[in-house]
């Protein structure tokens, strides 16, 4: 190379794609004014440390090679503007490319990627980013910091989060759920609304410390969170709350740190303590035991997660369901005593029978509780209520139709009795004084 290049200096481009190389030979150091290099459909097996000699690099190219890993000295060519490393065996991202500030295209699809390293976020001119056809099941959400980024190619990986209603619209979309992410794991607040999100995504409830929630303007039908048959494992989980350490001062830097057991499943037990729920899945809503705030307006909600109620009792201040479509409160609801906001317009709500405008919240907690005791001490009095109609439990539910002796539903606005009154076996004493009984079957 020395003897057959009279003039190094003048060299600015290396291309030596498709031969047969497995190594490049360390005479090429003397090549200091090189701005591209390729080395692309080759045997190459490693990327050499002396690379940074190349002080003006702008594009390196080793696509379809052998590599297994990319060095750590590609970090140091801080001029790179594109790099190209396709079609090999790579399985991770190296933590010194949080120093290519000045990168806007890195491809990496069609290799055995696992996880997309968050110092990515660091890569400020990033536009393009490729990495179909990989193994990564979750995208961290300090990728969102990549604000220049309009090009995110994922297809054909088996992705987990962000969940396919979010990733088939396209690149924009993407950043707007991580960055919701992102917001979250750096304050309190995560706001999912206008994503058209049909589950509650399962990742969410690996943010513990939030303590508003807000998913209105969706498509759910439900507040389960959805688990991906292929379970989350604690490598999925380190993706979205951090696997290592990330730092927003200037001064330190993020990294990825693998968990000691990356293929555990996470779950299903969160290990606290809930009364009258002595094994909880983690993957629920009601693993977000810091939730002060919850509002799911305008979605196609059917039901509530009743079950999680437990969880919010001594958190949950604030509680909105407006235009859903929930038939039926649940009992748990009874566990909220620290509720002091609740809105449920635009329901077809019939059950609790309360008349919910006029009494509001306390009244509702107040018939969920005496129903509750009478499970126990086999008593209820429900007088003065504004209750609409016969409450269905009392006939419906067996553990109180066999079990309740003494009934007062006295000074509602009841017009008749519930036909199937007669499995309340047990009753000695009912009164329905003060109603709008019409007749009695």
């Amino acid at each position: 190379v020395r003897r057959g290049v009279p003039d190094v200096d003048v060299i600015h481009t290396i291309s030596m794609d498709v031969n047969s190389i497995h190594v490049i030979p360390k005479a090429f150091t003397i090549f200091t004014n090189v701005t591209a290099l390729s080395i692309a459909r080759n045997q190459l097996i490693c990327i050499p440390k002396w690379l940074p000699i190349y002080e003006k690099l702008e594009t390196l190219s080793v696509s379809q090679n052998r590599l297994k890993h990319i060095d750590s000295c590609v970090g140091e060519c801080l001029e790179l503007k594109q790099l190209f490393c396709d079609g090999n065996l790579i399985a991770h991202i190296p933590n010194s490319f949080a120093d290519l500030t000045k990168l806007t295209m890195l491809r990496l699809d069609a290799n055995k990627l696992c996880v997309v390293n968050p110092v990515v976020g660091f890569m400020i001119s990033l536009r393009k980013l490729w990495l179909s056809l990989t193994d990564i099941t979750m995208l961290p959400p300090e990728l969102s910091y990549c604000s220049n980024l309009t090009d995110l190619k994922v297809d054909g990986t088996p992705l987990k989060s962000p969940p396919k209603e979010v990733t088939q619209l396209g690149t924009v979309r993407i950043l707007s759920y991580l960055t919701a992410l992102q917001l979250a794991k750096e304050g309190d607040t995560l706001d999912l609304s206008y994503f058209s999100l049909t589950t509650v995504p399962f990742e969410i409830t690996y943010l513990s410390h939030v303590t508003s929630l807000n998913l209105d303007h969706n498509r759910l039908k439900n507040l389960w969170p959805l688990v991906p048959k292929e379970v989350p494992t604690e490598r999925d989980k380190a993706v979205i709350v951090g696997g290592g350490e990330w730092a927003h001062e200037p001064e330190q830097t993020q990294w990825w740190v693998e968990p000691d057991e990356p293929f555990k499943a996470v779950g299903p037990m969160d290990g606290l303590h809930t009364p009258h729920i002595p094994e909880y899945p983690v993957h629920k809503l009601g693993n977000m035991v810091n939730l002060i705030t919850l509002t799911v307006r305008n979605n196609r909600i059917i039901e509530l997660p009743g079950p999680c109620f437990s969880r919010f009792q001594t958190s949950l201040r604030e509680l909105k369901i407006d235009d859903n479509r929930i038939a039926t409160l649940p009992m748990d609801m009874h566990t909220l005593d620290m509720l002091e906001s609740f809105s449920m317009k635009g329901n077809p709500v019939t059950h609790p029978p309360i008349d919910y405008e006029t009494e509001g919240f306390p009244t509702l907690r107040n018939y969920w509780k005496r129903i509750d005791a009478a499970f126990s001490t086999g008593i209820c009095e429900l007088v003065h209520l504004s209750l609409k109609v016969f409450p269905r439990e009392f006939a419906e539910d067996e553990r109180l139709s066999h079990k309740v002796t003494y009934l007062d539903l006295s000074g509602n606005n009841i017009t008749h009795v519930h036909p199937g009154m007669d499995t309340m076996t047990a009753l000695e004493v009912l009164r329905l004084n003060e109603n709008k009984i019409k007749e009695v079957p």
